[in-house]
């Protein structure tokens, strides 16, 4: 990790350079750090750096790698001329640039030759569609008053469902983001996982895979800290090939004497409908009947639309001579009615995201107040937790937002995620959670989890598509509905998508939201960068994709809107409206 030093004695221009562990191992030469320096002042270039070699007594080979805006912006053409007139080295980005170049021109090739193969695929599904009950699917009549084509009764070979289906383009729901199936643990190695004993206190039929899912929850909460094989991975960690008595991470190849500190959790990702709270649950009695004796209270934290759920379900899969004590930690006043001798009391605690962040950084008189170090006097921050479980997880997938931070300062010795979503938008969502689980070696720092992981796999690295599925099949467990080793006895989801051509007052309604919203979008691109402004107008753009839809469904259902448009575009000479489109509006 690279930082600035302004107040380094010998250098106002000073570059250090630290480990993972933020152990300062060096300094970037004099003469690089006065060109390097003031754009890293003015945050004109993000600076990452990597070991090059073995570190010697006096120097320590670097490669730095410069990331600025986009090259093809006039900020970016900017930075560039600016860089060679200091002599910093561009060659990568010409390098990535022709890369980029490439990989875009396989990209078109693959698109054209999918179109091609999508045409011919709709072209045989019609021919076969032709064939079946309803006869024919018919052509585009546009004279007809209905939307499709026909009106009913009239025509003895109107298509019927089966035909419709047939040529249709199947679609399944669940295919639209599967980065947490792709890496995770495939079915073969979830179906072949070892079955735990269904804990005595659970009085609830548990199914085969809810037991190998209670196994996997022992097994990550007492992770083996020695005793691996050599040629054993636990957590990205390895025993170091040629230091005795050392490990070394996989991801970031930093290294410690003796054992590393390994995460005691994960993330628990199946669909939702799994059973997730009850292996949680077979997991709190299973624990307590491990040790023969209460091992402190558990912190549940979930939204609060489904507290109740949490103490409706241990009351309803918990025999009653085994009931956990469960309190729900909620409302005025709690922070002082409640220390750390009362929740030890308890085997449950349930309260809410918006508590926990409360507690972490209470309001103060002229606003936030700095979260306070340390344990306290009372509240949920009072005692080290035997667990904490976040009920979904993903409401934390912003590592700098309040909630993160407040899931992750809470002291526990064991960390669960729960979600069927793990993540939604990026990758980002990712890092929030296994810094929460614990991750470490380096990932639980985000520019090292962005430089081993994220850049590398938007240029396509091959390392860094390995390095994501060891992490995934680490730390989470996944199992989908659809895995036919579930035997979940569920029919089978199938959805189409079938195109239909619109009448002419239909096409006409919809090209006008269409032209709207390519309108806004141009708006939007022209705003700069952030603003209000600039979010308005999202919104707006986003707004009107929801009226386009309607409009496939039945343009009633936004009459109005398509009024106003279809006027405001005719008085701007975008479009000419006939009487006849008139009346039909």
């Amino acid at each position: 990790m690279i930082r600035r030093e302004p107040g380094n004695p010998y250098d106002s221009n000073a570059i250090r350079f630290d480990n993972v562990n933020r152990q300062q191992i060096g300094h970037i030469p004099k003469n690089i750090a006065a060109k390097l320096a003031p754009y890293i002042d003015e945050r004109a270039l993000h600076c990452e750096g990597k070991l090059a070699g073995p570190m010697g007594h006096f120097d320590c080979p670097l490669t730095v790698s410069l990331y600025g805006p986009d090259p093809n912006s006039d900020a970016g053409r900017t930075l560039q001329s600016r860089m060679s007139r200091d002599k910093l080295s561009t060659k990568a980005l010409k390098e990535a640039e022709r890369a980029r170049q490439q990989r875009e021109k396989e990209r078109q090739q693959q698109e054209k030759r999918r179109q091609q193969e999508a045409k011919r695929q709709r072209a045989e599904a019609l021919r076969a569609a032709g064939g079946g009950k309803g006869g024919r699917v018919p052509m585009p009549n546009p004279d007809s008053q209905w939307a499709n084509q026909t009106t009913p009764g009239d025509d003895p070979s109107e298509p019927v469902m089966e035909d419709i289906v047939e040529a249709s383009q199947r679609f399944n729901p669940r295919e639209v983001s599967r980065t947490a199936d792709d890496c995770g643990l495939q079915e073969d190695a979830l179906k072949n996982m070892p079955l735990a004993a269904k804990p005595d206190a659970v009085k609830t039929k548990m199914l085969p895979y809810q037991l190998e899912g209670l196994q996997w929850l022992l097994d990550h909460e007492t992770p083996p800290l020695s005793g691996a094989k050599d040629a054993e991975a636990i957590q990205l960690w390895k025993k170091h090939p040629s230091t005795p008595g050392a490990y070394m991470n996989l991801a970031t190849s930093y290294s410690v004497k003796g054992s590393p500190k390994f995460a005691s959790g994960g993330i628990l990702a199946d669909d939702m409908g799994l059973g997730k709270t009850l292996e949680m649950i077979s997991l709190i009695v299973a624990d307590r009947a491990k040790s023969g004796s209460s091992t402190g209270p558990t912190l549940i934290v979930s939204p609060l639309s489904v507290m109740s759920n949490w103490t409706d379900q241990i009351a309803r899969h918990i025999h009653e001579s085994h009931a956990l004590k469960v309190y729900t930690y909620h409302g005025a006043g709690r922070v002082n009615s409640m220390k750390s001798k009362d929740f030890a009391s308890h085997d449950v605690v349930i309260t809410t995201y918006q508590t926990l962040a409360m507690d972490w950084m209470p309001r103060g008189k002229a606003g936030s107040q700095k979260p306070q170090e340390g344990l306290r006097s009372s509240g949920l921050y009072s005692l080290e937790w035997r667990r904490i479980i976040l009920d979904e997880g993903h409401i934390v997938r912003n590592p700098s937002s309040k909630g993160a931070n407040a899931a992750t300062a809470v002291r526990a010795k064991s960390r669960w995620v729960l979600s069927g979503t793990p993540i939604i938008n990026s990758l980002r969502d990712l890092y929030s959670l296994l810094r929460f689980v614990g991750i470490t070696g380096g990932l639980e720092q985000l520019e090292v989890f962005n430089g081993v992981l994220v850049r590398p796999l938007k240029t396509g690295s091959v390392d860094a598509t390995f390095l994501l599925q060891a992490i995934m099949a680490a730390f989470t467990l996944r199992r989908r509905k659809e895995m036919s080793f579930m035997d979940l006895r569920l029919p089978a989801i199938e959805e189409y998508k079938h195109a239909v051509t619109f009448t002419d007052k239909e096409k006409a309604r919809y090209e006008a939201f269409e032209k709207q919203a390519k309108g806004q979008l141009a708006k939007y691109n022209n705003q700069g960068a952030g603003g209000n402004q600039k979010s308005k107008a999202f919104q707006t753009l986003l707004e009107i994709l929801l009226r386009m839809r309607q409009c496939c469904n039945h343009w009633q259902l936004c009459g109005e809107r398509v009024m106003q448009v279809m006027k405001q575009l005719e008085q701007q000479g975008t479009v000419t409206l006939n009487e006849e489109t008139k009346k039909g509006l």
